[in-house]
């Protein structure tokens, strides 16, 4: 797409401005328009692509309404598709390192692009986030989005029964919690303290 074009000259104006600068390594993540970013293809450093998720166009289903009511979106879709999982699969060829965060997107990472790969875990500050004894006021946080690949709160529907009859449930959700509300329905009746707190993911 005319969009796409655009961003590959933008990220060539990009690397220029980094090889300026003779970094020996530069990591690359995914970026918001593109899951590997066209910088792979022109950075003269050597290039570790750290990739924290796969792009929902893999795994988010295509509507099927469009198919008979909104052919040519349809078919558009699916060209889109496969010529942006082409481009991610041809970027990440460039890097001379691929890493994951988690032996889940490790896995995704060779189901999808048949590309292997190396994990690396998040760093996290053990001084700041370790075991402390406090009243707790929440059994369940979920942090993230009622989408497809979470299988709407999957983890919770597992978890709950093995909680005690009263759960104090919070979720930070970026789309609606219509389909929550729906899942506690067909769960075995429980007390339950439910928390909502919306956000938006571009805060």
């Amino acid at each position: 797409t005319i969009k796409l074009w655009k961003l590959y000259f933008f990220h060539k104006g990009i690397s220029k401005d980094i090889n300026k600068e003779n970094y020996d390594i530069t990591i690359v993540f995914s970026s918001r328009f593109l899951q590997s970013p066209f910088l792979l293809r022109f950075l003269q450093s050597k290039k570790i692509y750290y990739c924290h998720e796969i792009s929902q166009m893999f795994y988010s289903p295509i509507l099927k309404y469009r198919k008979s009511e909104r052919p040519l979106e349809y078919i558009f879709e699916v060209i889109s598709r496969v010529v942006e999982k082409a481009i991610n699969k041809s970027n990440i060829l460039h890097a001379n390192k691929v890493v994951a965060n988690s032996k889940f997107i490790k896995k995704e990472i060779m189901k999808f692009y048949n590309i292997k790969s190396e994990i690396y875990y998040p760093g996290v500050n053990d001084k700041f986030f370790s075991p402390k004894k406090v009243k707790r006021d929440i059994d369940i946080l979920f942090v993230g989005s009622l989408d497809y690949k979470k299988d709407e709160y999957a983890l919770f529907k597992n978890a709950i029964h093995y909680l005690q009859n009263t759960v104090r449930f919070a979720t930070l959700a970026m789309t609606s919690c219509a389909r929550l509300f729906n899942l506690l329905q067909q769960l075995p009746h429980r007390r339950l303290q439910l928390l909502i707190l919306p956000f938006d993911y571009y805060i």
